[in-house]
């Protein structure tokens, strides 16, 4: 059952962190793996950094965090043990985002609180490409494509793909050669929208970061987003 907000900080200018509390039990709203849920929102602005954790009492928390225009959610089950889940993102559109705090299994009940901070808007440059064929060809066949990005000296760096009909996967090369790969970041798909694969934050460093896009599966194909999102 939700309870009202129990806590309101402003942190700095733009920024705030908000508490909400409630208790799962007998006569919540169920999920379909029927797993009692309550719901919250909250307003972020586009470009601007969420962290959503969720705690709990003595159960095994599941954490959603729905986008305002739906798709698939940020979702998190075990970030700190059983009992504590947690999303951090830069937040792709505007709007209300709605958080959906959840047990793992059906019939999980208890207390817990959810903490949604909110920082500053990250600095985001966005490369549209497409998987098709004729591109180049990993060893075993997927298709990919490489773009080259040149670091700075300032701040931190994040790479995002967001991958449209396919399941994308990111393979990242800083300048001082170090290799970073992600498939799924949210962990599985959960209804529409596109995949999310990711790698960082990292120290930014100056000279060429190479980023390849390609697939996990052979013959896969399709539209993609790839996200540089740089912040302090």
């Amino acid at each position: 059952m939700k309870m009202l907000t129990v806590a309101l900080l402003l942190l700095a200018p733009g920024a705030f962190a908000q508490t909400f509390s409630g208790v799962l039990e007998n006569g919540d709203a169920i999920r379909d793996d029927g797993a009692y849920y309550d719901e919250y929102t909250f307003q972020a602005a586009e470009n601007q950094q969420v962290t959503v954790r969720m705690t709990g009492v003595d159960f095994d928390t599941y954490l959603f965090v729905i986008p305002p225009s739906g798709g698939e959610p940020y979702a998190n089950d075990d970030f700190e043990g059983v009992s504590i889940s947690q999303v951090d993102f830069i937040a792709r559109e505007g709007g209300m985002f709605t958080v959906q705090a959840a047990g793992y299994s059906s019939g999980l009940t208890g207390a817990y609180d959810v903490d949604v901070t909110l920082g500053g808007i990250a600095d985001v440059e966005t490369i549209e490409g497409r998987l098709v064929p004729g591109d180049q060809q990993a060893l075993k066949g997927e298709y990919f494509d490489e773009h080259r990005i040149q670091g700075s000296r300032n701040g931190q760096v994040t790479f995002e793909l967001l991958s449209f009909g396919f399941d994308g996967f990111l393979v990242v090369q800083s300048p001082s050669g170090a290799i970073y790969r992600n498939d799924d970041a949210m962990g599985s798909s959960y209804g529409v929208g596109p995949r999310t694969a990711r790698v960082g934050p990292f120290e930014d460093e100056p000279g060429q970061w190479t980023v390849s896009v390609t697939s996990v599966s052979l013959d896969e194909m399709g539209a993609y987003d790839l996200r540089m999102i740089r912040n302090d």
